[in-house]
């Protein structure tokens, strides 16, 4: 009864049998063999002794260029660690070339050379007003200045420096007079020792 259904479905799609696909026809079985040990030794070639120098020498070449680019850049550290260096050296020189400068440009070195070259600070001043010609003040002569003015403070960095007007000579006690510091043990009774404040 199938059968008949399925004449009856290619009757009426208008194919008949001969356009249907035949069935594929079963391969022979292979048979599987033994191989004995010398029979496979003409299948199978050894690998070439070019081929293995050859895969020596890409090595050997990997190895020689690691070793350079290796070297090339431990030069580089010591060149980058060189400059370094000489970039903490220059910072310093720097530094103390600030200091002297600050300290050549400091109120009293300025005061000491002009003492050096004979200026004197000047006397009491007079005004002279214009519209009526009258004098107002005593005017006086200035005199030589044995230290500084009381104005300038000590400024220890600038001690035994030389003059600029007179380099044989160098300056002694810059501004005031010196402090005087206490030595000795310092009492904790009272607390922290501090300066006197106004």
């Amino acid at each position: 009864m199938s059968d008949n259904l399925a004449r009856n479905d290619l009757a009426a799609t208008g194919i008949g049998w001969s356009a249907l696909p035949e069935a594929p026809e079963t391969p022979a079985e292979r048979r599987l063999r033994a191989v004995l040990p010398g029979a496979g030794a003409g299948m199978r070639r050894k690998p070439k002794l070019v081929y293995a120098l050859i895969s020596l020498g890409a090595l050997g070449a990997i190895v020689v260029v690691q070793l350079i680019l290796s070297v090339g850049l431990s030069h580089g550290a010591y060149q980058l660690d060189a400059l370094q260096t000489q970039h903490r050296e220059f910072g310093w020189q720097r530094q103390a070339l600030s200091n002297d400068l600050a300290s050549i440009s400091s109120p009293q070195y300025i005061a000491a050379n002009a003492e050096a070259i004979g200026m004197t600070l000047g006397g009491t001043p007079a005004y002279l007003t214009l519209s009526t010609g009258e004098v107002t003040g005593v005017p006086a002569p200035g005199g030589a200045v044995k230290q500084g003015p009381s104005s300038l403070i000590p400024n220890s960095a600038i001690a035994g420096e030389p003059l600029a007007t007179k380099p044989d000579a160098s300056v002694v006690n810059p501004g005031a007079a010196e402090v005087a510091i206490a030595t000795g043990p310092v009492s904790l009774d009272g607390g922290l020792p501090s300066p006197t404040t106004r």
